[in-house]
């Protein structure tokens, strides 16, 4: 994630999780357990759910430079499994639901949601108006956006982009928290 971006939305997503999901604790995830390869780098909350059951927030920075995150609820059912599964299982592309029969899964938020889960959620910034012009657009026209936001960027102060994750944040976890009941119930009843 930018430089600029991933240590605030590093430090608001903790801030949103205790405000508005206390029920969620940080889940610290120990080196060579299964799926250590594919979980590390992201920050885990977990929620016990009784009978070796618990739901799971996983919150995972874009890479690189990118200004994008995905958030996905995820769900495990046994001693020690973590919000993973091993193996490729067809059911988990389509799901909208946790699967019975999976020990540990997780599905993205926008996926729960029904819509496209590829492009993840993007933290707003002065450089979005560079995607928007048309492909064909002169390069006098590009160089002009580039620069601007480039200018744009540069000036804004912590505090304001700041503002921008809380603003996201805020949204997604009430995106979270309208699908969260459901999502437990169905691994309740298991």
């Amino acid at each position: 994630m930018d430089k600029y971006y991933k240590s605030v939305f590093l430090r608001r997503v903790k801030h949103w999780m205790s405000e508005r999901l206390p029920d969620f604790a940080s889940f610290k995830l120990e080196r060579g357990v299964d799926g250590w390869d594919v979980l590390s780098g992201n920050l885990l909350y977990r929620r016990d759910l009784g009978a070796e059951r618990a739901v799971w927030i996983v919150w995972e920075p874009g890479p690189g430079v990118e200004r994008y995150f995905r958030v996905s609820l995820g769900w495990s059912v046994g001693a020690g499994q973590l919000p993973y599964h091993h193996e490729r299982d067809e059911r988990l592309y389509s799901a909208g639901a946790p699967v019975c029969g999976i020990p540990g899964g997780r599905l993205d938020l926008e996926q729960l949601e029904g819509t496209s889960a590829l492009g993840g959620i993007t933290i707003p910034s002065p450089w979005d108006q560079v995607s928007l012009l048309k492909p064909a657009a002169p390069a006098s026209v590009l160089r002009a956006a580039i620069d601007k936001a480039a200018l744009v960027a540069e000036a804004l102060t912590s505090a304001e982009r700041a503002d921008t994750v809380d603003a996201t944040l805020r949204d997604v976890v009430s995106r979270i928290e309208a699908r969260l009941p459901d999502f437990v119930n169905a691994i309740v009843q298991w």
